[in-house]
């Protein structure tokens, strides 16, 4: 009865709501069936899952302020729905994602690429053997510990090192819930649907204890109370009225407190603070979180304030690091609602706010723990340190960011490796305190061997590798941080001096290592080139041996660590006979490596004077090495004089001429010299990398001695050009010579790698967007546009496609949309290439309708179209048209067959069956619209040519993942690019051979549900790939050779798209140095995009970006002849303007033919080559870089000028010239 009255430090918290605008607005936030509360938080970060499919998660740092969902940065986890996520107690930044997909994966990020968490990968991938994971929970004791459960097993992981720790079948009947772990992290309690509370040992693989639980097993909850041996349980009865248990552990038969609620579908989530006992309890669906706090009593739970808001979806307690002490805020939760994300802070009432009250804030734990994964596998469950939440005591700041697991990794095995490498009598040496060294005494007199050596100026002890000498060889009991680099360093440089015996030893040329000083070591061969013998190896090598040695018993003469007879930094012998250099014996880390930098580099000529790079030029003295730009530039020339047509003779003052122009002269970089294409092929690596002879020298933690490598006299390696295309013939061939240099020794470098996306003016955008559907099947691509209109289909009965005019953009009018209605689900639909006013639909019953938008657009909806036929028994996978024939469309279905109709006849062309593909994902034609290919579910990938055979004439492997995918045809059909998923739902871009399907590429880009959409440009051989739902748009330069895809910057957009469409190429501004121009949808805006390529002259038209394209918006054929075999390619026009001049004409590299009157020269097929310009303008321009005239571009450019001046007549004469001024000689007076 006195627990009644006793007072509670905390019975007066309650709520303290804000006023204003939720934290985070304007979410999607949908119904999910798990286990899992949707939201999480560390001390930095906030993640939930959003959108209807709660695959991905937005993360929210606590710094933000009024955060919206167009702006929320999406970490793209899994191709399913998220179940559980957690974050590390020692990490803020570490966070563990279960999903659907039976895949559990580890993400790291920080306050640097909280922006960018659409690209990030994760660092670790595990696999639930095929099964749902239903909870994910960290250990509390054991870092890099993580625990997760699909169905009825538990399994252990090692995340550090990404190994299986257990794995635990039996222990459950049925699948488990939830998890806890007990604040030891020696136990875990769960809930089953088996209605079996239990407490597992999951080291002993045994269950300690069980009971039944709640009577109904469709839900359950299960907290374990801090460090007592009470659990908390939520369920529901056989009546659906919502149950609170608490148990005891040591008697577990059946609960000691029992709460009953009001019925409701929710389940209770309990939050649970282990510092102040506090327990909150949020249900789904309600609109009050109530407050209880725990006490080892009979009452066990008293009540305290209700928090009455929205709905809850979600919720969880921010940590204890992160909350406002000084408000004396003792708990906040975060609740997620339907659309928002609402921070609810729980408070004391104080008198005073100045001072930190310690009574409210207990010690809580850190984020430093003596356990891990490994150990705790070995019986060590480790301990967490405590910390005080006083603001003076930690500094304020108690975020804690780490390395990646890759690093960290890679510094523990480094780690552990010095530690094995230890004697046995030395390895549990730091467990012993040591007594404090006394200094060794400067005098020549104290030899005494009882003494112990000086320990290094830091006081500390440092682990001793193992010795490389003898068992019997003496060793010192301290061995300071020098003498083990020492010993290291030399014995480190001596291995990587030795020469591989299957290799010609007179290859390789390294100058002798020196042990002892200038003055009395000698080297073998000139000063430019030192030659290593095996005599000369053993020798160091003994020296060392004897000099590691004698460092490790003579203390009395030498201190520890220090070379014999050492050099000083300036070259000179240091002096033993002095106090001073007695003391001075003791050498640096830093001061080590620059001495063996000096007697590596130097020459016993040259043995006092300063270092050098190896070419005469000291290290103070070198200048900074060129840039990327400047080293470009300096092969374009050398490139243009040696092949620009030049007198022999000359060759070589032209080379010399230019090099002295330019600032950085061969002198001063020696590495950068004017090569031929035999000393480029040669002196190049297959990997496009500078060999080691031009590579200058990096710096590295210990020096190494520089290597000289003479490479074997051998033929220049013939060059092979590739074939040149006939389908698409250039103007002008470039000397093969300077574009295989720099492609070379630069890496592929791509035109359009700086292009620039932006949303043109706002003015241009369809705004007032209402209704759009957003649950198209993943087959559609959800928008379609032409340069007159464009079409997306509206979510509302009836099955409708709203028509758009963008000759009228702005705000759209309220009211009712005009559309087209067919009656039911619209599964795709297309606009006819060739007519810009016509749309093919394909809906769910299976039949195809074709529209005619009347000009001037859609007024009111309609739903009589110019005619319907009954395509396919089944709804409609996809409608294509082809790309060259007029009135040929192609439809797939549900009953797996593939229709080509001639909507001229209105009569079947081709029936296809494809009843092995389980299911089709997508269709294209190719470019020359003989052929066409398909990506299936059976992970095949098909070639068919339909005229000639209804089987595929190709059949190759695509990508293993069974979520969908989109195919294109690249470089005018040689190859395929198939953007589809792995097995672990990564999203990858394959490419193959279009003649075999044999796969020559593949790339991975992120971790999304989303099926990327390609839209391929054939001018500029760009890739662009989107996603619904995305907010980046990815872009590859596809070339003809490895690595075949370049990517290009991605382009990260304001909010995310549900789709793109691109325009043909006539609908671009070339005058604008525009390559692609698209229309893309959001939710509630069309906004027109345009992708250019920054140019300095911008006013010429750009021919090397703009070749003749191919007319694909007028047909070559009719659908008859299409059917009886015809393949009639497009012909090819000029987009070049007529007021514009284009770039080659101006530098002397005509690419172009001249354009027409209207701006366009059309050919059948074939594009008109103009002679090429003599060899000596190319040459001149390329060297010196001067735009020469030829004299008809003079003679163009001096008629057009008379042209502009009989247009616009010049007047100069002044204004001032008809004023009346002063008199000349009214100055005189």
């Amino acid at each position: 009865m006195m627990r009644r009255f006793k007072a509670s430090k905390y019975k007066n918290a309650a709520p303290k709501l804000k006023k204003h605008e939720p934290w985070v607005r304007d979410l999607v936030v949908g119904s999910y069936n798990c286990s899992g509360s949707f939201i999480k938080a560390s001390a930095a970060f906030v993640a939930f899952n959003v959108q209807a499919t709660g695959s991905q998660l937005g993360v929210v740092s606590l710094d933000a302020e009024g955060v919206a969902g167009s702006t929320l940065p999406i970490l793209n986890t899994h191709s399913d729905l998220v179940t559980d996520f957690e974050f590390s107690p020692f990490e803020d930044g570490l966070l563990a994602t279960g999903s659907a997909d039976s895949t559990v994966k580890i993400w790291s990020f920080n306050n640097n690429n909280i922006n960018d968490l659409s690209l990030l990968n994760p660092e670790l991938v595990m696999s639930s053997k095929h099964r749902r994971v239903e909870t994910v929970c960290f250990s509390p004791t054991a870092e890099y510990l993580l625990s997760f459960s699909a169905h009825n097993t538990i399994q252990f992981w090692d995340i550090l090192y990404g190994k299986e720790l257990l794995y635990d079948t039996d222990l459950h009947g049925d699948t488990i819930m939830s998890m806890s772990w007990s604040k030891a992290g020696s136990l875990l309690a769960t809930c089953a649907k088996d209605k079996q509370v239990r407490i597992v040992d999951p080291r002993a693989n045994v269950v300690t204890a069980s009971a039944v639980g709640h009577e109904n097993g469709k839900d359950s909850r299960v907290v374990w109370l801090g460090d007592s041996s009470f659990i908390l349980t939520s369920g529901f009865d056989s009546s659906r009225m919502r149950q609170l248990f608490v148990w005891d552990t040591r008697s577990f038969e059946k609960p000691i407190k029992s709460l009953s609620f009001g019925s409701s579908t929710g389940i209770l989530m309990p939050l649970h603070d282990p510092d102040t006992n506090m327990i909150f309890l949020a249900a789904r669906g309600d609109s009050s979180i109530g407050y209880y706090e725990f006490a080892e009593s009979d009452d066990f739970l008293t009540e305290g304030y209700r928090y009455n808001g929205d709905q809850t979806k979600g919720a969880c307690l921010l940590p204890k690091r992160a909350l406002k002490v000084m408000d004396t805020e003792v708990n906040r939760i975060l609740q997620l609602t339907a659309n928002s994300v609402v921070p609810i802070p729980f408070h004391v009432p104080r008198k005073s706010y100045i001072d930190f009250h310690h009574d409210l804030y207990p010690d809580t734990c850190s984020t430093n723990t003596t356990g891990s994964a490994s150990v705790w596998m070995d019986g060590f469950t480790g301990t967490v340190s405590k910390m005080s939440l006083n603001p003076s005591a930690n500094g304020g700041n108690l975020r804690v960011f780490k390395e990646t697991l890759s690093v960290r990794k890679a510094k523990e095995e480094q780690r552990i490796s010095k530690v094995i490498e230890l004697p046995e009598s030395e390895k549990y040496k730091k467990a012993v305190p040591e007594p404090r060294p006394r200094k060794k005494s400067i005098s020549s007199g104290s030899s005494s061997s009882d003494e112990v050596a000086e320990a290094p100026p830091t006081g500390k002890f440092f682990p001793v590798p193992k010795p490389r000498v003898s068992s019997s060889t003496a060793s010192s009991v301290l061995r300071t941080p020098s003498s083990f680099i020492s010993s290291r360093m030399t014995a480190d440089f001596t291995m990587r001096n030795s020469v591989p015996k299957d290799v010609d030893s007179g290859l390789y040329t390294v100058p002798t290592v020196e042990v002892e000083t200038c003055n009395t070591e000698t080297r073998n061969g000139s000063s430019d080139e030192f030659s290593l013998t095996n005599d000369n190896e053993s020798e160091v090598l003994n020296n060392n041996n004897d000099q590691d040695q004698q460092s490790l018993t003579e203390s009395n003469d030498n201190d520890q660590g220090s070379l014999k007879d050492p050099v000083s930094l300036n070259g000179n012998e240091v002096d033993h006979n002095t106090e001073d250099n007695k003391s001075a014996l003791q050498l640096s880390t830093s001061d080590r490596r620059k001495l063996f930098e000096n007697r590596a580099m130097t020459t016993p000529e040259t043995c006092n004077l300063p270092a050098t790079d190896g070419n005469g030029e000291s290290f103070e003295n070198r200048k900074p090495r060129m840039s990327v730009a400047e080293r470009m530039k300096m092969f374009q020339q050398n490139s243009a004089n040696s092949t620009g047509g030049s007198v022999p003779g000359e060759e070589d003052n032209n080379s010399s001429q230019a090099n002295n122009s330019h600032p950085l002269t061969t002198n001063t970089h020696p590495k950068i010299t004017s090569m031929s294409s035999e000393d480029s092929s040669s002196g190049v690596d297959e990997h496009g990398d500078l060999s080691g002879k031009e590579r200058e020298p990096c710096p590295a933690p210990i020096a190494k001695p520089e290597r000289k490598f003479t490479p074997p006299k051998q033929e220049p390696a013939p060059i092979v050009r590739k074939p040149e295309s006939t389908s698409q013939p250039t103007s002008l061939t470039k000397p093969p010579t300077s574009n295989k240099r720099i492609d070379t020794v630069f890496g592929q470098v791509s035109k359009y790698r700086n292009y620039k996306a932006a949303a043109l003016h706002k003015k241009m955008h369809l705004e007032n967007l209402r209704n759009i559907s957003t649950t198209c099947p993943g087959e559609s691509e959800l928008i379609q546009a032409n340069p007159d209109r464009v079409a997306v289909p509206l979510n509302t009965p009836g099955g409708k496609v709203a028509i758009f005019e963008l000759g009228t953009p702005g705000r759209q009018p309220d009211g009712v949309i005009p559309a087209l209605v067919h009656g039911s689900k619209v599964m795709d639909f297309m606009w006819d290439p060739f007519d810009n006013s016509r749309l093919a639909v394909g809906d769910d019953s299976g039949k195809l309708w074709l529209w005619t938008i009347p000009d001037g657009g859609l007024k009111e909806q309609t739903n009589e179209s110019d005619f319907t036929m009954a395509a396919h028994a089944e709804k409609i996978y996809f409608v294509r048209f082809h790309p060259l024939a007029q009135d040929v469309l192609a439809t797939g279905s549900y009953d797996m067959m593939i229709r080509i109709w001639d909507l001229d006849a209105r009569d079947e062309i081709v029936l296809i069956r494809c009843f092995d593909q389980i299911q089709m994902f997508c269709f294209a034609w190719s470019p020359c619209g003989q052929y066409f290919s398909t990506a299936a579910k059976d992970g095949k990938l098909r070639v068919y040519d339909p005229r000639a055979d209804t089987e595929p004439i190709a059949i190759g492997q695509g990508p293993p993942g069974v979520r969908g995918g989109r195919v294109c045809w690249v470089l005018d059909g040689k190859y395929l690019i198939v953007a589809g998923f792995d097995r672990s739902s990564e999203r990858q871009l394959h490419m193959y051979n279009a003649s075999d399907l044999s796969k020559v590429a593949t790339v991975s880009l992120d971790v999304s549900p989303a099926i990327l959409v390609p839209f391929y440009d054939e001018d500029s051989s760009v890739l662009f790939l989107s996603g619904r739902g995305d907010s980046t748009i990815f872009a590859y330069d596809v070339i003809e050779g490895p690595p075949y895809l370049l990517p290009l910057s991605p382009h990260r957009c304001s909010g995310a798209h549900q789709g793109i469409a691109f325009l043909k190429k006539n609908a671009c501004e070339v005058q604008n140095v525009e390559f692609a121009k698209a229309y893309r949808l959001t939710e509630v805006v069309i906004e027109p995009w345009s992708f250019t390529v920054p140019r300095v002259k911008s006013e010429y038209f750009q021919d090397d970006l703009f070749p003749p394209t191919r007319v694909l918006w007028e047909p070559t054929m009719t659908s008859a002849a299409w059917a009886n075999g015809s393949n009639v390619c497009a012909k090819k026009i000029s987009l070049k303007p007529s007021y514009m001049r284009s770039l080659g004409e101006v530098t002397g590299h005509r690419s172009e033919p001249p354009s027409s009157e209207n701006g366009v020269k059309a050919t059948n097929g074939k594009v008109s080559t103009p002679a090429p310009l003599p060899a000596a303008v190319i040459a001149a321009s390329g060297a010196i870089g001067s735009a020469l005239i030829s004299n008809g571009a003079k003679k163009q450019q001096e008629k057009l000028e008379q042209q502009i001046k009989n247009i616009l007549p010049l007047n100069l004469k002044l204004e001032q010239d008809d004023m009346e001024g002063v008199d000349e000689e009214e100055w005189d007076e």
